[in-house]
């Protein structure tokens, strides 16, 4: 029973270290961009996936290595590996970097090198220029989007073709709901990113920036979707998704309107269930 708690715990903590959840997410976008740059699911889509996964891992891993002081004051991440000690910070980095070499040699022997590039330019605009930029300025949350919609960019590029209408459209998708889902995590740790030293929460001082800034990702938002349905006719399955879509919009603005917990757990809902929905037709299609 004690080996069987016991790795238990070394799984929860190897989840906690890679970020699971936003490595899944990863991979899925990757695999999304793959299938709308005319791939199949097969072999080569699942293996994309893989190595997106062990791309985010390793990008995860050295964010929390070199972010361990700030998050050891947060509520909310004070509890990570490296800070609890469970982890030591030499280990975290040695472990990033195996995983992040062994997904870009993946991607450049299997697929091509267009994709392990830009699987490099994602770890390093995140870890080295993103998080940087968050003690900076406000404007970082526009540079984070980047390295989150990129995976989708290498998922199409793995599929040999150049990238088409469709996946650049999934691509834009991302970068307006990243800014969207900012908004909804700014306000509903404000407090955290302030004892930090990060400059990206949702407050009275970032309103009007934050409110100008979703006012346009959310038109964009919502106009990307029914581009997709014009070029892969779906329309139920689209229109559902479009719903969901005006459902996120809306509150996002709620949000702006109160800055107060309640509102902003219901915008990080409502755009996470938006996003799983459009993968699931992605897939399906």
């Amino acid at each position: 029973m004690k080996t069987f708690t016991g790795l238990l715990d070394k799984l929860s903590t190897l989840s906690q270290l890679i970020k699971f959840r936003v490595s899944l997410f990863v991979a899925l976008t990757s695999g999304c961009g793959y299938l709308t740059n005319g791939g199949l699911i097969s072999t080569e889509f699942f293996l994309v996936m893989l190595f997106a996964f062990i791309s985010s891992s390793g990008a995860a891993v050295a964010n929390e290595a070199l972010e361990v002081r700030e998050d050891s004051i947060m509520r909310r991440t004070r509890e990570r590996p490296i800070c609890t000690g469970k982890v030591s910070k030499e280990v975290a980095l040695l472990t990033a970097g195996v995983l992040t070499v062994t997904s870009s040699l993946g991607f450049l022997l299997k697929f091509n090198p267009y994709v392990a590039f830009l699987s490099i330019l994602t770890f390093l605009l995140y870890n080295f220029i993103y998080t940087p930029l968050k003690k900076i300025t406000i404007f970082a949350v526009l540079i984070g989007t980047i390295p989150g919609a990129l995976p989708v960019l290498g998922g199409a590029l793995a599929t040999g073709n150049t990238i088409s209408l469709q996946a650049t459209t999934f691509f834009c998708v991302l970068i307006f709901w990243q800014v969207l889902h900012f908004a909804g995590l700014g306000a509903l740790y404000s407090a955290d990113y302030e004892a930090a030293g990060f400059k990206i929460g949702l407050n009275e001082r970032t309103k009007k920036f934050y409110l100008i800034l979703t006012t346009l990702c959310s038109m964009g938002f919502i106009f990307c979707n029914l581009y997709l349905i014009y070029l892969k006719p779906n329309f139920f399955s689209f229109f559902v998704i479009f719903i969901t879509q005006v459902s996120s919009a809306i509150s996002v603005f709620f949000l702006l309107k109160n800055l107060n917990q309640e509102s902003s757990v219901l915008a990080v809902k409502n755009l996470s269930f938006t996003l799983l929905c459009l993968i699931i037709v992605i897939f399906l299609r």
